[in-house]
């Protein structure tokens, strides 16, 4: 087998998929199948001889049988975990834990996410993670790392009221939250002040001296999007540049990605070739100071996917392995799903990963297309990748936001150029400013000029007339049939042709597209003439 890494996605993602919408369990199913295999499928009977495509083709089908049954019962485990959770006493109780973030500042509460050790006197709840909210009037302030004891009330979170509303309790599950417990003013003691290990405490000191640096060296509005693009803390950025950066296009520069990923490589190796050690010590220095730049960022999927991908490069290039991008795509998302099989219903996951496949999928055939339009080489290039990750991502972005956007390609463009600049001069200057205030202050001058030209890009883009456009959620068959014809066509369809397995022909691709079309054609151009249509 060449990929059983995908094999065994495939089969964990069916596994997931069928608890969270069936919700019953697929061994039944699987039996049945097996059954149906070895019937269908057995030992020839006129040779009595089992050939290696058939021992890979049983292996195969053992990864995903296996695969499947584990994250099935994996996720109805979660899912009893959580409706356990959420039959929880709401009378007030003793809550013993640790804030593992900063807080977070709401009109009329502070928010804090807290890791809990006990409930009264049960720890059976031990582990789990709840949103602690206190009302501003009761002017407490609680740092990261505090272990405190405090009476609260417990209520499980939302869920979803009306026909395709947001579901509370389906997000906080994504991010392994099991509710929110509100402080009742009836006591709060710090037992601890840091509570956690040394290497939290020390990346989360680093975390914040470097957001503190950046608030002090750029104005609120540079500062909310450079601590956004370095440290993937987009909350301090103002709600109407995150509007104008969806608008055009350019949202997903706002996250940690896997171009952060590239510089951080590229930058330790600048520093490790002007040191005299071996090839491999160098490889583990490199691991070493992407998991560093994965601890002081925020822990998003966006950033876990990067990370891991770049580990699994590297750890190929040390055992002298060539690198296999489909294999670290599959392995990254197989690690994440395993720790939260929930994070499939997470926007972050599906637009980090639809971005990724993607390009994987349609850079080559968008790339042959461009080449018979005779456009730079550079350009087309560049414009093969932005066509790729956003004709994956499309269908998501229609279901999640409703809109689409027909100046993305022209605002990912000019961005592309840019964005390169401000990673690099924005990881130089913030760990100067580490050492020196004064000497990153230099380094500045030069990135607030390119943050005012992002951040005019993206009013420019994100204000023009269809820049936004509002369409009707499609029905899943829609897009179902969008997925098939994109790949058909582009690679599964066109291979199949190629061998003259089906007669593939440009009529049927047409008529489906046709298809398509009709079921996105109820379009709302939006017009940003000072509208406030939200």
């Amino acid at each position: 087998m060449k990929r059983p890494i995908l094999t065994a996605l495939i089969g964990y993602i069916i596994g997931i998929i069928w608890e969270l919408y069936l919700k019953t369990s697929i061994a039944p199913i699987v039996i049945i199948l097996i059954v149906i295999e070895v019937i269908i499928n057995g030992i020839d009977n006129h040779t009595h001889t089992i050939t290696n495509k058939r021992i890979t083709n049983i292996k195969a089908i053992i990864i995903l049988i296996t695969s499947i049954l584990i994250s099935n019962n994996v996720t109805a485990y979660q899912n009893s975990k959580y409706q356990n959770i959420y039959k929880m006493s709401t009378e007030e109780q003793t809550y013993i834990g640790t804030i593992i973030s900063n807080e977070t500042k709401g009109e009329y509460k502070n928010n804090y996410t807290i890791k809990i050790e006990k409930i009264g006197i049960k720890t059976k709840c031990k582990n789990i993670k709840l949103t602690l909210s206190i009302a501003k009037k009761e002017k407490i302030k609680l740092e990261y790392g505090n272990k405190i004891k405090i009476k609260c009330n417990y209520n499980a979170p939302e869920k979803q009221r009306n026909y395709k509303g947001f579901d509370y309790s389906e997000y906080q599950k994504t991010i392994k939250i099991y509710g929110t417990i509100t402080y009742t003013g009836n006591g709060i003691e710090i037992l601890k002040k840091e509570n956690l290990s040394n290497i939290q405490i020390v990346t989360h000191r680093i975390n914040q001296k470097i957001e503190n640096n950046i608030k002090k060296l750029f104005q609120k509005q540079e500062a909310g999007i450079l601590n956004g693009i370095l440290l993937g803390n987009n909350q301090n950025i103002d709600e109407k540049i995150k509007e104008e950066f969806r608008n055009s296009g350019i949202y997903h520069i706002l996250v940690v990605s896997g171009a952060h990923m590239t510089y951080i490589i590229l930058g330790i190796t600048y520093l490790l070739d002007k040191i005299n050690i071996s090839s491999k010590k160098k490889v583990i220095l490199k691991i070493l100071g992407i998991v560093f730049f994965m601890l002081i960022t925020s822990n998003s999927i966006s950033v876990s996917r990067a990370g891991i991908m770049g580990i699994i490069a590297l750890g190929a290039s040390f055992f002298y392995r060539k690198r296999d991008t489909i294999n670290s795509v599959c392995l990254s998302m197989l690690i994440i799903l395993i720790c939260n099989p929930y994070s499939i219903n997470s926007i972050s996951f599906q637009l980090s990963y639809g971005g990724v496949i993607g390009i994987l999928a349609l850079n080559k055939p968008y790339a042959k297309l461009l080449r018979r339009m005779k456009l730079n080489k550079k350009i087309s290039e560049m414009v093969s990748v932005i066509l790729s990750a956003q004709t994956m991502i499309i269908p998501i972005m229609i279901i999640n936001f409703h809109t689409i956007s027909l100046t993305f390609l022209f605002a990912n463009m000019i961005v592309s150029y840019l964005i390169g600049i401000i990673i690099i001069l924005g990881f130089i200057c913030a760990f100067i400013s580490l050492i020196s205030l004064k000497l990153s202050g230099f380094i500045a001058i030069f990135l607030r000029i390119a943050l005012k030209i992002l951040i005019l890009i993206a009013n420019i883009f994100g204000n023009i007339p269809l820049s936004k456009i509002y369409v009707t959620t499609p029905h899943i068959l829609s897009i179902l049939l969008y997925y098939i014809i994109i790949f058909g066509h582009s690679g599964i369809m066109s291979f199949v042709h190629c061998h003259n397995r089906f007669p593939y022909n440009e009529k049927f691709f047409s008529y489906c597209l046709s298809l398509l079309i009709s079921n996105f054609s109820h379009l709302t151009p939006h017009i940003n003439n000072n509208s406030n249509i939200q």
